[in-house]
Order: C-alpha cells, then sequence, then structure tokens
C-alpha cells in the first residue's frame, strides 16, 4: 500500500511546513505548496510499498498559517484517524492511519494565511498640520488624514500587495 500527504496553503505560498512521521517505511519531511515543484520542495510526499499496520503523520504548526482541514480518502479497509475524535477540529494536526494490505491512503493538509494588517503612524515635526494619504488595495483607494502622533489601522487584510501614498 501507499500513503500520500498532499500540503494545499490558501493563498498557494512557499512556506515550508515540517512533518514528523512514525511507523514503519516513514519518515520526517517537508512541503510547501507555491503552485510548483521547481522550488526544491513539492507539494506532495509519497510512502509506496507500505506493509499494513499503523503510521501517525504530524504538521508542525508555523506562525502567521492556521491548519483549517485534513481530509483523507481512499480508506476502505484502513482505519484513519484525525486528531483525538477521528475528525478534525481547530488543533489538530496529527493523522494517524492504519494501513490495511494493498490501500493507498491520501491526505490534504489545508492551511489558511492568517489575515493581516497594516499600521500607518505619523510622526511630524509640527502637532496642527495634517497630513493626506491614500490606502490603495486592488482596485480600492481609501483616503484618510493624520496629525503629528496619530495612528490608522487597517486590519484582517489578506496577503498581497499594498500601496501607501502621501
Amino acid at each position: 500500500g501507499s500513503i500520500t500527504i498532499i500540503k494545499d496553503t490558501v493563498p498557494n505560498n512557499g512556506q515550508d511546513f515540517s512533518y514528523t512521521a512514525t511507523g514503519d517505511g516513514v519518515s520526517n519531511f517537508t512541503l510547501d505548496d507555491d503552485g510548483t515543484d521547481a522550488n526544491p520542495l513539492s507539494n506532495d510526499r509519497v510512502f509506496s510499498d507500505l506493509e499494513p499496520g499503523s503510521r501517525t503523520i504530524t504538521e508542525t504548526p508555523v506562525a502567521g498559517w492556521t491548519l483549517s482541514d485534513v481530509v483523507c480518502t481512499g480508506a476502505t479497509n484502513s482505519t484513519v484517524t484525525i486528531g483525538a475524535d477521528g475528525g478534525f477540529d481547530a488543533g489538530d494536526t496529527s493523522v494517524t492511519i492504519n494501513l490495511a494490505a494493498g490501500e493507498n491512503v491520501t491526505c490534504t493538509y489545508t492551511n489558511s494565511a492568517q489575515p493581516g494588517s497594516i499600521t500607518i503612524h505619523k510622526v511630524a515635526p509640527t502637532d496642527y498640520q495634517r497630513f493626506s494619504f491614500r490606502f490603495i488595495f486592488g482596485n480600492q483607494t481609501q483616503t484618510f488624514q493624520l496629525g503629528d502622533g496619530q495612528s490608522i489601522v487597517f486590519d484582517n487584510l489578506a496577503s498581497g500587495t499594498y500601496v501607501i501614498r502621501a
């Protein structure tokens, strides 16, 4: 049989994700999902020619990313347990596969980038003058003014390019 682990990130990203693997025929590995296998890391790891038995694959948490789902397919006679109760819950990072003879189980770990924020803080030589700014994201623009010591925070931003113009 075989076990395949697939990394899916939303959005695709070159962030490396490390896995520990226990059981016969499996070993620790690292994956990324940058949309290409040219980076030298792939987004999947296949362990083939496995004898029946139990293996556990655990993803190491990465700052800025949330493990949002783990889905395993191909287990007709094999037993797959995700986390402590068998179904994916927040905080679950391990999958235990009790592989049956000749079965091929595939588990996809999906991580989502946590939204970010941008804080703009104005420092000026005088406290009575206000300065105008434009915050540009995609095809949207937000204008605002700040005086000395004032700040504005843009929260829940998806990864991407943002432009601030004075």
